[in-house]
């Protein structure tokens, strides 16, 4: 049984080659001298792989890598005649991952209340399909399926403060030029990238720190670049968020862009 894993989470952009080695070598090198060094005839060779493989996580690209090559691994030594197995496993409970969720401040109760709220919200009658045509593409295009859901962003809406301050906005552009203004729009993005890192919306988040303080990768900014667009109407890079400096300096690009809009439509 090849059990060997290591952790060196870090978002995408910040991943130097050590990081990358250390996650992938153990599974990818340690495999590839276990299938050369054991003999052919064995009954069963058994790799503990993980879902983050097919789904990905947040932070574990090289990770994520490593088990998606055991996953394919295993069917080349199954081309062959070999015995070879993966099992993916996700959540475990009482060990791992999943004993550190309060380390997270994740609870088993807020667990159970996202659960029971998205029930509320979608209904079994209303259950949407998850894959569309690529599984890789599926959480860009779930939001799309629905009025319902094009109205929220992985279930959660915006706001209210920042749905007011969009409001008044639309009614007197001059609210842009409020010192407060940057202030409200740095908080709404600190807010969903708390979100999408699975911190929750609900604590506080230092507005001097940036994405990267907070761990967000390639994917996680791709989701935020996608709420930005829905909620400011405005363009912004997956680069220029990583290079935008604190909450703070992204809140003054989110007023400034919000200016431009409406400076365009005079």
């Amino acid at each position: 049984m090849q059990l060997a894993m290591v952790l060196a989470d870090t978002a995408v952009m910040n991943m130097d080659i050590e990081k990358w080695n250390a996650a992938v070598n153990p599974k990818v090198n340690g495999t590839w001298n276990l299938h050369e060094a054991l003999p052919a005839d064995m009954d069963f060779f058994v790799i503990a792989s993980s879902l983050s493989g097919i789904f990905g996580n947040y932070g574990q690209a090289n990770y994520a890598a490593a088990n998606a090559f055991l996953d394919a691994f295993a069917q080349f030594r199954q081309s062959k005649g070999l015995a070879a197995s993966t099992v993916d496993l996700g959540v475990v409970d009482e060990i791992g991952f999943r004993n550190q969720l309060s380390q997270m401040r994740v609870s088993e109760q807020k667990n159970n209340q996202l659960l029971h709220g998205i029930l509320l919200k979608t209904g079994v009658s209303k259950g949407q399909y998850i894959w569309k045509r690529d599984v890789r593409t599926a959480l860009s295009h779930v939001r799309q399926q629905t009025p319902e859901a094009t109205t929220t962003n992985r279930g959660v809406k915006n706001g209210s403060g920042m749905k007011g301050f969009l409001s008044a906005v639309q009614d007197n552009q001059e609210v842009l030029h409020d010192a407060s203004s940057a202030h409200v729009t740095a908080t709404e993005i600190a807010r969903q990238v708390s979100i999408y890192t699975m911190r929750g919306g609900d604590e506080e988040v230092d507005l001097g720190m940036s994405l990267q303080d907070l761990g967000v990768d390639s994917l996680v900014s791709i989701e935020v670049r996608n709420w930005w667009k829905q909620t400011f109407g405005a363009d912004v890079t997956a680069l220029q968020l990583m290079n935008g400096g604190s909450f703070m300096d992204l809140g003054k690009k989110a007023v400034d862009q919000l200016k431009q809009k409406y400076l365009m439509k005079k």
